[in-house]
């Protein structure tokens, strides 16, 4: 007879790649239509700028700007810096 086993996934996790938005995914992820480019423009620069702040991280799309900052310094600047010291 075979004893079923009960495994806890307790402190496991999942990792899973997810690319980075492209600025039309990024207006479409912040609710942002715009039809008329011209009419539109200086929103869409607002939203460009924001979208080169969060580098299209969906994961941080909604970010306060400081947050942001300190997201993208230590997971990547220092996260890279640590790589290329052990290499």
């Amino acid at each position: 007879m075979m004893k079923k086993i009960r495994e806890s996934l307790a402190g496991r996790f999942f990792e899973f790649k997810i690319n980075q938005l492209s600025f039309k995914e990024f207006l479409r992820f912040k609710n942002i239509e715009i039809k008329n480019i011209q009419l539109y423009k200086e929103e869409l620069v607002r939203a460009f700028k924001e979208y080169l702040l969060c580098n299209g991280f969906p994961e941080i799309v909604d970010w306060a700007e400081k947050l942001i900052i300190k997201y993208v310094k230590e997971n990547i600047i220092d996260g890279d810096k640590k790589t290329l010291n052990t290499a």
